[in-house]
């Protein structure tokens, strides 16, 4: 009887999912999501983002299908992984030297920030299995912060084709208004919102936050 409960032991364990949240060398389960899951197996290629000086080191990564990133926090402060458009389920708080990785099973970009500290932003790029990921194929992402009631950086200089992701890291509301009507008005950003813009014309795209409209900001673009 003692054999075969060991046995019934065992194969549970071997059946249970592999996602994990690693933190001081114990384990908790993670909720996968659509297209993504937190799970890590022994075939997955590895692609490493730290988290130091409050930045994702690098603040762009670009993958192949199928491979797994995984953060390591290097900061004595808390962060977390945060994805700006839904993709996983925001990664729990991470202390030094904890861990929290997603494996990406759908070709697209995946911006996504700290939740603690908006003006941390990384972007993850995943292209077909057979793509060189030195070329990917997808519209360049770059990013604003908006803190103190400033942009950050207040001049942005992009290509034809990018696109441009406001982020708001303050507490109260600001908006993104075109000087010139080149896009919609942003609706009212709470703290952790987002707001984009895909730039496809060359030429000067000043703006300002329509709440307060010292605070102002420019986009330039130029031709690829």
């Amino acid at each position: 009887m003692i054999r075969s409960l060991r046995t019934a032991l065992v194969l549970a364990a071997v059946s249970a999912p592999a996602l994990l949240f690693v933190s001081g060398g114990s384990a908790q389960t993670a909720r996968p999501t659509t297209g993504v899951s937190t799970g890590h197996t022994a075939t997955q290629p590895v692609t490493r983002v730290a988290i130091t000086g409050y930045k994702f080191v690098p603040a762009r990564t670009t993958v192949t299908v199928g491979a797994q990133v995984v953060w390591t926090n290097g900061d004595t402060d808390h962060h977390n992984v945060y994805s700006d458009n839904d993709a996983w389920s925001v990664s729990p708080s991470l202390g030094k030297g904890d861990r929290f990785s997603v494996t990406f099973k759908k070709p697209g970009t995946y911006p996504y920030h700290c939740g603690y500290h908006p003006f941390m932003m990384g972007t993850i790029v995943v292209v077909p299995a057979g793509v060189s990921t030195s070329h990917p194929t997808s519209p360049s992402v770059t990013r604003v912060a908006i803190t103190g009631y400033k942009f950050v950086p207040t001049r942005t200089t992009v290509t034809v084709g990018a696109q441009v992701v406001w982020t708001n890291g303050d507490t109260d509301h600001h908006n993104v208004y075109s000087d010139n009507d080149a896009w919609p008005v942003s609706p009212s950003l709470g703290k952790g919102d987002t707001y984009s813009v895909t730039f496809k014309k060359p030429g000067t795209y000043p703006y300002h936050c329509g709440y307060h409209p010292f605070m102002t900001g420019t986009i330039v673009v130029k031709a690829r």
